[in-house]
């Protein structure tokens, strides 16, 4: 008889399941109670499933760790609380858990909390079988946990443990099967790659592929995708299948200007990437113009069992073209690095596919075999006809948002590849992509949720009463959705794509650190143009605000300008690149095998006022809506959204400084911005010219400890908590004694207290000689009307106001013939009467940052 597990070779079968480990409400499991009577739910005694659960009994031990699991481990539900009370244990809370403890025990009181199950079933329509047997073609089941049942009218009540599922199968030949009663299948496929595998692959890709509109468009949704008939890469590899598809050649092709389809690989550079590379000396070989023996040359790819795996799999799919940078770019050849990666947004979003290399065997290849313990766990019912007679047994495993979620979160979400800065870019373009774990595959789109070959959705929840978030960060591809949005809208949208960028990993940081985002910007700059296009209809819109890419920035967005270090490190500055720019910050650090890394600054920008997020859902969404209409009139404008603080700056003029050598800027060549070279070198390093206020500041030591500077966040308004660990003291010239503001400080030079000091004394006059100490000042960029704590200052209204600034220190340039240039060492904010009255004092000035 064949067996579900027979693919487990020899392993025991009492290994996998628990035979003879029932309770008795469990041997006495009746499938046939889930016949619709009107009323489709059935279920245990939370109490009981609990006492036989600490028995031994192998389905109410799998219930109550499936259940407890897929709620976080929250301490402040019912299962919990029958779990403590079983062991004999106690809570310690705080008095909001109590309250919590209390509201649940009065619920057990006034009625009996179950474990509730309710069938699925097969939504087939071919089905001519089962309704010759009458059986119920069963798939699975949820569990969840409840106090009562409200009505018969599938309303159970509030549960504050979620639901879970367990999949039903039964061996073909047993009486389960061959009633039809169970339908469904188990996830015990060892092997990854199987012909059901690559068939789900296949059905998902074209599935999407029709139905999808949105997989069907590039990111910013300006052009339409054919991944059956799209123009191929400068250069693909070829794979041609022999020996029934276990062997593969393979050759560099020249394609350009041809059409076709082709899958993608994103993948982590490995030491033998090196030996696989494509280079001048040996590329006529690799695309056949020369006299040797090919299938010799070849051996580059058998080498490599990423490449190879990868390729394999592309041929199994039926897509006999793959896109590997290290092999299809010429990795020794400027120019034609220069040229290829400028196309690298076009190769993933026109791709059929990508492969990401998420989990990978030991030597790195993707055919790797899951473990057995990796397998979700199953257990075995018995199975009983509609007479009441047991005929067997049939298997439950658990499955559905548990088991994927939180596999999918260990090894998607938080793998090593999606920590590098490449591969973000990469994740972003590609319409669909194929990642992997230790116990499968995953397939996700820009549509919809990933989910397992097996149809399992991965679920991205928040507990109800934890706040906290679930298994699953789906930030990488989720959304960034740019159709029909505003250029405000855009604009903020990227703030979310650089928060995640900011801080992952890159090889090459100097050279690399804006190449590596420059697909993605180019897809932005598309989306905000056709936005413009839309407001301008009609209207008069300023041009200010033009889709013009400097550094990292979209030149006209103040806010943009704001951003702030969300956690500390051992900072560098990144070669030839301007110090107002989110990307000219790096990092050094160790990786988790203490191996050194280079990577990019974290940034953050701080979102809305403190005081909104308190706020009802009912308020929330009704202040949504009208900045949503506040965002349009601005857009109507060409001016930047009001969110309830006045701008007190603006963009005047921008240059570009052409860079030299080792990316050494030369100022005396700066010039006009080069339209043409947008998303290149020739506009990496630009220098901003904005008029504000500067008002003299002192930067000085750290806050003593995190009430104060909760204390200093409150009063200035400033929102979620991040990167505050890094904050310093901030007083004004005339009142040094006095806490101002606050200040997070990047530069690299003043990371101590001593530092911080010095370049705050007065010393020459700005454009003095290069050794003396600069002044530090604070640039005013927005005054934060009606703060709360106004009191304490002596408002009669209870309100102050807060400013947004950037602290700067003069630079003497003196082959820069247009202006007095400062650098930025960090941003923070002010507050307080005396600010205010500074601020009315101070003139209006021109500044130029670099």
């Amino acid at each position: 008889m064949w067996s579900y597990f027979s693919n487990y070779f020899s392993i025991p079968l009492e290994n996998r399941t628990k035979i003879d480990g029932l309770c008795e409400r469990c041997q006495n499991f009746d499938i046939q109670a889930f016949r619709n009577d009107g009323f489709p739910y059935r279920g245990y005694p939370l109490t009981a499933v609990v006492r036989s659960a600490h028995d031994g009994c192998g389905f109410c031990s799998m219930l109550v760790d499936h259940l407890t699991a897929n709620d976080d481990w929250n301490k402040f539900t019912f299962l919990a609380d029958a779990c403590r009370h079983d062991k004999g244990e106690k809570l310690n809370a705080t008095r909001s858990g109590q309250l919590k403890l209390v509201w649940i025990r009065m619920k057990t009181w006034m009625a009996p909390v179950w474990v509730h199950f309710i069938a699925e079933g097969s939504q087939s329509d071919d089905c001519g079988q089962c309704k010759e047997t009458g059986g119920m073609s069963l798939l699975g089941m949820q569990a969840f946990v409840a106090p009562f049942l409200v009505n018969p009218n599938n309303d159970v009540g509030k549960s504050w443990t979620r639901s879970v599922y367990l999949r039903f199968a039964a061996d073909r030949g047993t009486p389960a099967a061959d009633s039809h009663d169970i339908v469904g299948q188990l996830s015990v496929d060892i092997y990854k790659w199987s012909i059901p595998s690559i068939n789900s692959i296949k059905a998902w890709q074209a599935s999407c592929a029709n139905h999808h509109a949105h997989c069907r468009r590039t990111l910013s949704q300006s052009k339409s995708v054919d991944v059956e008939n799209a123009p191929l890469p400068t250069r693909v590899i070829e794979t041609e299948l022999f020996d029934e598809g276990r062997h593969a050649r393979w050759v560099l092709k020249e394609t350009a200007g041809e059409t076709g389809k082709y899958i993608t690989l994103s993948h982590h550079w490995r030491p033998e990437t090196e030996h696989a590379q494509t280079l001048k000396e040996n590329y006529d070989c690799r695309v056949g113009r020369c006299n040797h023996d090919h299938s010799v040359d070849t051996v580059w790819m058998k080498n490599t069992a990423m490449f190879y795996s990868a390729s394999l799999i592309a041929a199994h799919l039926g897509v006999k073209y793959i896109w590997i940078d290290s092999i299809c770019i010429v990795q020794d050849d400027g120019a034609d690095w220069n040229r290829e990666s400028a196309k690298m947004a076009d190769y993933y979003q026109h791709a059929w596919l990508t492969i990401a290399a998420t989990k990978t065997a030991a030597d790195g290849s993707l055919y790797s075999i899951t473990k057995l313990e990796d397998l979700p766990r199953i257990t075995r019912l018995p199975y009983r006809d509609k007479k009441g007679e047991q005929k067997g047994y049939f298997y439950a495993q658990c499955s559905g948002e548990t088991e994927t979620a939180r596999d999918y979160k260990a090894n998607v979400s938080h793998s090593k590849l999606l920590k590098r800065s490449w591969v973000y870019q990469e994740w972003l373009l590609s319409r669909r992509l194929v990642t992997f774990s230790d116990s499968g595959v995953y397939l996700q789109c820009q549509t919809t949720k990933p989910r397992s070959t097996m149809g399992d959705t991965v679920q991205d929840r928040k507990n109800e009463w934890t706040e906290s978030v679930g298994y699953v960060d789906i930030a990488f591809n989720k959304g960034i959705q740019l159709q029909g949005l505003t250029r405000a809208a855009i604009r903020a949208k990227w703030m979310t794509v650089v928060e995640t960028y900011s801080g992952l990993e890159l090889t090459k940081l100097d050279q690399d650190r804006l190449i590596a985002l420059s697909g993605v910007a180019r897809e932005f700059s598309a989306a905000i143009g056709a936005a413009e296009e839309r407001e301008k209809k009609g209207k008069e819109v300023s041009t200010t605000a033009t889709p013009r890419y400097v550094s990292g920035h979209w030149y006209g967005h103040l806010r943009g300008l704001l951003w702030e270090q969300s956690e500390g490190g051992s900072w560098r500055r990144v070669k030839g690149l301007p110090s107002w720019s989110w990307a000219s910050m790096g990092r050094c650090a160790t990786d988790e095998d203490k191996n050194g890394t280079l990577g990019g600054m974290s940034v953050q920008w701080a979102t809305k006022a403190k005081r909104w997020n308190a706020l009802p859902e009912g308020i929330t969404k009704y202040l949504e809506k009208k900045n949503k209409k506040m965002e349009e009139k601005a857009a109507k404008k060409g001016v930047e959204p009001n969110y309830g603080f006045e701008y007190r700056c603006a963009f005047e003029q921008a240059l570009a400084v052409p860079l030299v050598g080792d990316y050494e800027p030369q100022f005396g060549g700066a010039m006009a911005i080069g339209a043409d070279a947008e998303f290149e070198d020739a506009n990496r390093f630009v220098a901003l010219k904005i008029s504000g206020h500067l008002l003299p500041v002192r930067i000085d030591g750290p806050f003593a400890s995190a009430e104060d500077r909760g204390i200093a966040a409150a009063l200035t308004d400033h929102s979620p908590d991040f990167g505050r660990g890094a904050w310093r003291r901030v007083a004004m010239v005339a009142d040094p004694e006095t806490v101002a503001g606050w200040a997070s400080v990047e530069h690299p030079g003043l990371q101590t207290d001593e530092g911080c000091r010095a370049a705050s004394e007065q010393g020459e006059e700005e454009g003095g000689g290069e050794g003396g100490r600069w002044r530090l000042w604070a640039l005013v960029f927005t005054r934060i009307e009606k703060v709360e704590g106004g009191f304490g200052f002596g408002n009669l209204m209870g309100y102050h106001a807060a400013f947004q600034v950037l602290f700067l220190r003069a630079r003497r340039i003196p082959e820069f013939g247009f202006g007095k240039c400062y650098e930025r060492v960090g941003v923070g904010r002010l507050f307080g009467n005396e600010v205010d009255a500074l601020l009315r004092d101070a003139e209006r000035r021109e500044v130029w940052l670099v």
